[in-house]
């Protein structure tokens, strides 16, 4: 079904609606269950940890949640775990991912890039606004934005003194951000909150009295906090040692993904070289380069009418398609559909998923070539993104450890889906393969950018250049590529460790242990999201049980 939501189009693809979880062991006794409840609802019902979540947290509220979870670990440890189910294993396994999130949060705050989070105060998804009570939660949520600056205002200048100083890129990329909002009228934020109340079920004349209300605070107490940070980002643009390059977080984020007897880049190189090899060869059967292949013109749905519904229309045709295959590979499908739908408001991403919707920066994609989309349709639905996606908590969705592992898991259902390519009836043109192969190719080209920036061997031009003689993207979509890994260090190199670490565990479990695929994939379901350490250690012994 295609529908219209805020000028973008919007797709439900509906998924397989099966049960998530099964308990596999006969049901827990009444005392065992209301147990579990009465400890996990301190997550789950908890107003301190479900309350609307702060784009930019101060250490405090951190070390609040740490404290709450640890208390709730504690009570959780008391249970018996073998007369829980794996719905209830699994939820106590998101409680400990959601701890290690908010300490890694913690222990890297003063040196984490905060500044990209501006973008979030916006609200995003306009066709999730549909009632009253939604309209009252972006409120509460814009109400908060003066708030948010100004504790923004305060780590800028806190990291400043410790003499962390962000890259003019990411503080250009703050300060365009404020202009639409506060500068251009009527505003990015007032132009978009007319819209949230367009679709929801409030009279005209109520629409009305909301938006006049939310213009008077907008001119009062938002406008001003966002032209009083856009001063404080034009004179630290100034500031004696403003960096060219992308250290930001330094080699400290990305160190979890470095340790080890493994040399990390070296890796990596080896990867870059296999995949450039694959483009090479699949390319060699056309007149054309694969740059050029990219910019012909007769590849892309730039300037045509309907493109835009065309995209999502492919999109959605190849995620429905997709399904009839997934029981080979999986035991459970997701049992709640995947939303496609056009951001109103993109970011550095041009594609994203949060909480089973999936957001294209359509507009972008008018402008990459059309046999790509496969291989995006895969990744950002089935069973990329939403299979492992659905079955994580809101709450550690929007962390960043929740973010790496989705994209270290979709590389992974890529390469599944490629190996058995040939009988499924899957990436059938040579173009199509050649769209998997530079996307491929890409993300182990992110990865060596990422770790590079970090340890300071490269600046930002430096990535350029090498993203440019490695891929056909064009410079537009390489300079925000760029920008995209320094504002989000780590999670390049993570997403693509992560990948990697997923297959060696189905080899091993598969020729090893003698597992089938779908057992294997409900193991790792069931324990979503993880971080490497799990991955390597604690998650061979669960499936070695």
């Amino acid at each position: 079904m295609i529908c219209l939501a805020t000028g973008c189009q919007v797709s439900n693809v509906s998924l397989n609606n099966t049960e998530v979880y099964t308990s596999g062991i006969n049901p827990e006794p009444e005392s065992i269950q209301a147990a579990f409840e009465n400890r996990i609802s301190i997550k789950l019902m908890g107003s301190v940890l479900l309350e609307a979540e702060e784009p930019i947290p101060d250490q405090e509220t951190l070390q609040t949640r740490l404290t709450m979870l640890d208390s709730l670990l504690t009570q959780l440890a008391s249970l018996n775990k073998n007369l829980l189910s794996l719905k209830q294993q699994h939820d106590i396994h998101q409680v400990k991912m959601l701890r290690i999130s908010y300490q890694r949060e913690l222990n890297l705050w003063h040196k984490s890039n905060h500044l990209t989070a501006i973008k979030t105060l916006i609200p995003q998804q306009t066709f999730s606004v549909q009632n009253r009570e939604s309209v009252d939660l972006t409120i509460r949520q814009i109400q908060k934005i003066p708030q948010s600056l100004s504790r923004l205002s305060q780590i800028l200048e806190h990291q400043t003194s410790l003499g962390i100083i962000y890259p003019d890129e990411l503080i250009s990329y703050a300060t365009d951000h404020i202009r639409n909002v506060a500068v251009v009228k009527p505003g990015l934020l007032l132009d978009r909150y007319q819209q949230l109340l367009t679709y929801s079920d409030l009279t005209i004349k109520e629409q009305r009295n909301q938006y006049l209300l939310m213009e008077q605070k907008f001119e009062r107490e938002i406008r001003p906090a966002y032209l009083l940070l856009l001063r404080y980002l034009q004179d630290l643009k100034q500031a004696p040692g403003v960096r060219e390059t992308s250290l930001v977080d330094g080699p400290g984020v990305i160190e979890p993904y470095l340790t080890g007897q493994e040399d990390v880049l070296q890796i990596l190189h080896d990867e870059q070289a296999r995949t450039y090899q694959q483009i090479t060869s699949a390319s060699a059967q056309y007149s054309q380069s694969p740059g050029e292949l990219y910019r012909d013109p007769k590849y892309t749905w730039a300037d045509q009418p309907g493109s835009y519904q065309t995209i999502l229309n492919l999109i959605a045709l190849y995620a429905l398609d997709i399904q009839k295959d997934l029981d080979n590979w999986f035991r459970q499908l997701p049992a709640n559909e995947v939303l496609l739908a056009g951001m109103d408001n993109p970011d550095l991403a041009h594609i994203s998923y949060s909480d089973g919707q999936s957001l294209f920066d359509l507009q972008s994609l008018t402008n990459l070539p059309n046999y790509e989309l496969e291989t995006l349709a895969y990744q950002y639905t089935v069973p990329g993104f939403h299979l492992p996606g659905e079955t994580i908590s809101a709450k550690l969705q929007s962390s960043k450890l929740s973010r790496i592992y989705l994209s270290g898991w979709s590389i992974y259902s890529l390469n599944l889906l490629w190996q058995h390519r040939e009988n499924k009836a899957l990436f059938e043109t040579g173009l199509a393969e050649l769209g998997f192969l530079v996307r491929s190719h890409l993300a182990v080209c992110s990865a060596i950018i990422d770790v590079n920036l970090q340890i300071g061997n490269w600046s930002s031009d430096q990535a350029r250049d090498f993203l440019s003689d490695q891929t056909p993207y064009s410079p537009g979509f390489i300079k925000r590529h760029v920008l995209r890994i320094i504002a989000n260090a780590g999670s390049s190199v993570g997403s693509y460790l992560i990948a990697r670490e997923l297959k060696v565990l189905q080899q091993y479990s598969v020729q090893q242990l003698g597992l089938s695929l779908p057992v294997f994939h409900q193991a790792i379901i069931n324990h979503s999201p993880a971080t490497l350490k799990f991955l390597k250690t604690e998650m061979r012994d669960i499936l070695s049980q």
